[in-house]
């Protein structure tokens, strides 16, 4: 294969099949949408950081798709993260373009709990605060194994295809804009 690399802050025409969006790069392109938003601004104590002002618009689950589909509407799907340093972006075809969804931990326990809740296998008492308390009843049925799969399969009903995942912490997935 003749991939050839692209750092994202180069505005040359190189033809590719990959690129790498560095951490610090997509920080940047965060922090304006953020501003875009009404949800972030600049502190003026640091160099480089910033002030949420909007908890729920600066979920990494609103902004992060905001930022990543101006990648995706060019085709860019992303297909791997290096936590520390990059996001790796891969080129799906002429004409495609992308939308992203990234959900968090608790998106995928509702879903799992929904279904669990459904078929009797997970029985919900009440809450403590804003948890949940639950009685697993069938143990085995609950397992990770059982309802992951599931539980990306109910995304893949509204055409949401699993892409990649940064660490424990979110799930990003791509679908098709006709």
């Amino acid at each position: 294969m003749n991939a050839k690399s692209v750092p994202a802050g180069k505005k040359e025409k190189v033809s590719a099949d990959f690129m790498v969006l560095t951490v610090s790069e997509l920080d940047l392109l965060v922090f304006e949408a953020l501003v875009k938003q009404g949800a972030a601004k600049k502190d003026p104590k640091q160099k480089s950081g910033y002030i949420i002002t909007n908890k729920i618009k600066a979920h990494s689950n609103n902004i992060l798709p905001r930022v990543l589909n101006t990648f995706g509407k060019k085709g860019w799907r992303l297909t791997a993260v290096n936590k520390m340093e990059c996001y790796i972006f891969e080129k799906v075809g002429k004409g495609v373009s992308l939308e992203y969804l990234v959900a968090t931990p608790p998106d995928l326990d509702k879903i799992g709990m929904k279904i669990l809740q459904d078929e009797g296998h997970l029985k919900l008492s009440g809450f403590e605060g804003d948890v949940p308390k639950v009685e697993v009843l069938s143990p085995k049925d609950a397992k990770i194994q059982k309802v992951l799969p599931r539980i990306l399969s109910k995304y893949a009903e509204d055409k949401w295809q699993l892409c990649t995942i940064n660490g424990p912490q979110l799930y990003f997935f791509t679908r098709s804009i006709a």
